[in-house]
């Protein structure tokens, strides 16, 4: 019983991060993550699984690269304890814009 209310609590399978998506405009894209409660591990992910969310929707929609305009982590405390929480901005980079020479770190 009591291993059956841990696994509830704690299921070992589930992904250590929850991602909300925001198309902000037609190549903008805002992510708000947060970590689950219950972990093991995990903590420094959230800048992975923003770059792999942007990879996904820059080969979707056929961009040749995205840039990362924001990103920020956190611990967003309540009541029930705290959970880290991270957010980033990405803007997508159309292939006849993409410039070798702008000087910007595009993906």
């Amino acid at each position: 019983m009591v291993a059956a209310a841990v696994y509830v609590i704690y299921d070992p399978l589930a992904p250590n991060w929850e991602i909300e998506e925001s198309r902000l405009s037609d190549d903008t894209y805002r992510f708000s993550m947060k970590m689950k409660r219950f972990h093991t591990g995990g903590g420094g992910e959230s800048m992975q699984i923003l770059k792999r969310r942007a990879s996904q929707l820059q080969h979707e929609f056929g961009h040749a690269a995205y840039q990362i305009l924001e990103f920020s982590e956190g611990i967003d405390s309540q009541t029930f304890g705290a959970r880290r929480v991270a957010e980033g901005t990405i803007r997508f980079v159309k292939r006849e814009s993409l410039d070798s020479f702008s000087g910007s770190a595009a993906y």
